[in-house]
C-alpha cells in the first residue's frame, strides 16, 4: 500500500491541524490569506466554520447523548474533542467512532462532573444504534444506561419542542440518580423485523427498540 503523502496533502493536513487546535497565527504566514483580512481573523473564521460543521456531523451519530447533556455542554465537549483529536482522514464515521472513548476519558479526568461519564455510556449506545446495519451484531453495555437511553429516545419522539439546555435536568434523569444505582451488564443484539433493525437485550429479558 502506498502511504506516501504529497507535499500539497501534507500542507493541507498541517493547515487543518492548526485550524482545529486553535493555535497561534504565526504558522499561517506561509498560507494564502487575503491582505484585507488579518491572519487571526481568518483563522477565527475557519475555526468557527469547521467547529460548527464537525459538531453537526457528530450530532447525527449521537442524538440521544446530545439531547441529554444539552446544546451548551455539547458545544463545549465537541470543542474539547476537536482540540484533542483533530480529524486526520476523510471518513468521518471513523472519527466519530472515537468520540465515546474521549468522553469516557474526559469523565475520568473530571470525576466531580458525573454527567460526562453518563454521556459516554449513552454515546456508545447511540453510535451502535446509528451505525449498525447487519443482524446479530452485539455490544455489551450497562443496563441502567440502556434504560436511560430508551427513556430519552421516547422523550425526543414525544416532545415537539426540545429542551436545548439538556434533559439531564429532569430529576429522575439526573446523573446522580444513575451514579447511585448498581451496575448490571447486558448485551444488545441486533435483529431484523418488518424490514427494520431492532435491539434484543440478553440477558435478562428482551426489550425491543428501533
Amino acid at each position: 500500500m502506498n502511504t506516501k503523502v504529497s507535499p500539497f496533502a501534507a500542507e493541507q493536513m498541517a493547515m487543518s491541524a492548526q485550524i482545529y487546535s486553535g493555535g497561534d497565527t504565526d504558522k499561517l504566514c506561509d498560507w494564502y490569506c487575503s491582505s484585507r483580512i488579518p491572519p487571526e481573523v481568518a483563522l477565527g473564521i475557519y475555526q468557527q466554520n469547521l467547529h460548527v460543521g464537525v459538531a453537526q456531523h457528530l450530532q447525527t451519530h449521537y442524538p440521544v447523548m446530545h439531547a441529554y447533556i444539552g446544546t451548551p455542554a455539547y458545544r463545549i465537549i465537541c470543542a474539547a474533542y476537536l482540540k484533542s483529536s483533530p480529524p486526520n482522514q476523510p471518513l468521518f464515521t471513523v472519527y466519530a467512532a472515537h468520540f465515546p472513548g474521549f468522553l469516557l476519558g474526559y469523565g475520568e479526568q473530571n470525576p466531580q462532573q458525573f454527567i460526562w461519564s453518563v454521556a459516554a455510556q449513552l454515546a456508545q449506545i447511540d453510535f451502535f444504534h446509528n451505525n449498525t446495519s447487519r443482524e446479530n451484531q452485539r455490544i455489551d453495555v450497562d443496563e441502567r444506561y440502556y434504560q436511560l437511553w430508551m427513556r430519552i429516545r421516547a422523550l425526543i419522539d414525544s416532545i415537539e419542542e426540545q429542551d436545548t439546555q439538556g434533559l439531564y435536568r429532569i430529576t429522575e434523569l439526573h446523573p446522580e440518580h444513575y451514579q447511585q444505582q448498581k451496575n448490571k451488564a447486558i448485551t444488545l443484539v441486533t435483529f431484523w423485523e418488518n424490514e427494520e433493525l431492532y435491539f434484543r437485550v440478553e440477558p435478562p429479558e428482551s426489550v425491543l427498540a428501533k
